[in-house]
């Protein structure tokens, strides 16, 4: 049966993190934990939608290690690790596994790739190189319960939602800085992985030019909207 979560949060909610649990204050943040098409559809309208597929992976090995900076063109940095300090993998199905259903195929991203990172339970970071304000994806239906929780500038949580294996998870809010996806417990097999990662990055508001004033008042006086004192 599907399964729907979208709910706001105002106050003091306690967050179910991998490792513990997390009181956080939110303010209105909007989460979506659902398997729902219909839903998922509605929330990548107009989003960024990154599926992985046109990254070539030689034959060999199933997986290649992803470049920090692949997509940082559509405004994001994907690693691994909650510091960034790894590199995460984008891998072939379905030479690497089964993911279910949700895939695009070919490619999906999971894990990390050093030698004490911990495989496919590695968590996956998202840098924005301007403040987000959406993040979502679905996780594989052959792995976990996960995580994804959403960081201001500062390292304060925004907002955080979890779900099953299989789930399409996403945080609708502004300013976010950072994303994390994080494994919490095996559920078909060890670790995850994601695909059609979506996300909204906010628009940049131009800086005001110090001549705005002498120019505003020039575009109201070529419109006539602006006239002199009239002198009595």
């Amino acid at each position: 049966m599907l399964t729907t979560k979208l709910r706001n949060k105002t106050g003091l909610v306690v967050l179910a993190l991998s490792k513990s649990l997390l009181l956080a204050s939110i303010a209105t943040a909007s989460v979506l934990s659902t398997t729902d098409p219909t839903e998922i559809t509605a929330f990548q309208s107009g989003r960024t939608v990154v599926e992985f597929d046109e990254i070539v992976i030689p034959a060999g090995p199933c997986f290649v290690e992803l470049d920090r900076d692949t997509y940082a063109s559509s405004g994001v940095e994907i690693s691994a690790r909650a510091d960034g300090s790894d590199q995460t993998h984008v891998a072939r199905l379905p030479a690497c596994g089964h993911f279910g259903t949700t895939h695009t195929p070919l490619n999906i991203i999971g894990g990390g790739t050093a030698a004490s990172s911990a495989g496919w339970r590695e968590t996956v970071r998202f840098d924005f190189l301007e403040a987000a304000t959406a993040i979502g994806a679905h996780s594989d239906a052959s792995g976990s319960n996960t995580s994804l929780t959403a960081y201001r500038s500062n390292g304060t949580v925004i907002a955080s939602v979890s779900g099953d294996q299989g789930t399409f998870l996403a945080i609708v809010e502004p300013d976010i800085a950072y994303a994390l996806w994080e494994w919490n417990f095996d559920q078909s097999s060890s670790g995850f992985s994601l695909d059609n990662v979506t996300f909204s990055v906010a628009p940049s508001v131009p800086a005001l030019s110090p001549l705005g004033g002498p120019a505003l008042a020039a575009l109201l006086l070529l419109s006539g909207a602006y006239r002199r004192p009239t002198k009595r």
